[in-house]
């Protein structure tokens, strides 16, 4: 036989739950679906004198009042769950839903702005001699990994496009302190290096540097090899006093050590 003590009936009256503040969630409701059907099976032989408790002891779910307590119990603790969903979502701290969030806030005449898509940065490069408009909605897709998917962007406005512009620095990019300087001297001027650097060709604009932070521009007029070291020739002056080297193709750099001859 199910011995349960007797309870009065101001135990059935619902019961504040405590919660502790700032948590991350709220226990609204005081029962659930044990704590229910236990207190509505105390107070069914007061409602009901001739209910046999004994009886429905014995028989359990088969008898009716005890099947309707149970449905009652399983209905009100579900509606207990939505309720306390539902308290949860009134306060800024404990709300997980997205319009739970927006409404608090519009309490307070703030409206969250909507979502952003992605930016990010692409270059176009032209081919020598051709310019045009890119338009405003140009698609470009990016390359996914295995397994992913592509990412397509759009270009925000139109863009003015020329071979031009394939080669841009970003401003105080070069952070070096050595002082440029283009020579008069009309004579063709050569230098013998005692290592031969690789990428060196006729027509390419060098930099050459010494210990004293001096600096020298020079278009190469030709790139000679001469026993596994590399002469350079070219004529100083050539270059315009005006002209953009902040930063060269290549860079040599005069050490001590290194032995740089000047020929005659």
């Amino acid at each position: 036989m199910l011995n349960l003590p007797s309870i009065d009936k101001h135990d059935a009256e619902p019961v504040s739950a405590e919660n502790a503040a700032y948590q991350k969630s709220l226990v609204y409701r005081a029962d659930d679906y044990s704590s229910l059907r236990y207190k509505l099976l105390q107070h069914l032989e007061e409602a009901f004198p001739n209910w046999n408790r004994m009886l429905a002891d014995k028989q359990g779910p088969q008898d009716f009042g005890v099947a309707m307590i149970e449905m009652f119990s399983y209905m009100a603790d579900v509606l207990g769950f939505y309720q306390n969903c539902k308290a949860n979502e009134a306060y800024l701290r404990t709300a997980t839903l997205q319009g739970s969030l927006i409404d608090l806030c519009a309490l307070i005449d703030y409206r969250i702005p909507p979502g952003a898509s992605g930016v990010a940065l692409q270059a176009f490069l032209c081919k020598p001699s051709q310019s045009g408009t890119i338009p405003v909605g140009f698609k470009v897709k990016t390359k996914p990994q295995p397994g992913a998917t592509a990412l397509v962007f759009e270009t925000a406005e139109n863009l003015d496009a020329s071979a031009e512009l394939n080669q841009l620095f970003l401003k105080g990019y070069n952070r070096s302190d050595l002082h440029l300087s283009v020579t008069g001297a009309p004579a063709e001027s050569t230098v013998l290096l005692d290592q031969a650097y690789a990428g060196l060709k006729s027509g390419q604009f060098v930099v050459i540097t010494a210990p004293n932070k001096h600096a020298d521009a020079l278009r190469l007029l030709a790139v000679e090899d001469e026993s596994g070291k590399r002469r350079l020739r070219w004529k100083p002056g050539e270059l315009p006093a005006n002209q953009n080297l902040l930063v060269a193709d290549v860079v040599i750099l005069g050490k001590p050590k290194q032995q740089m001859k000047l020929a005659e």
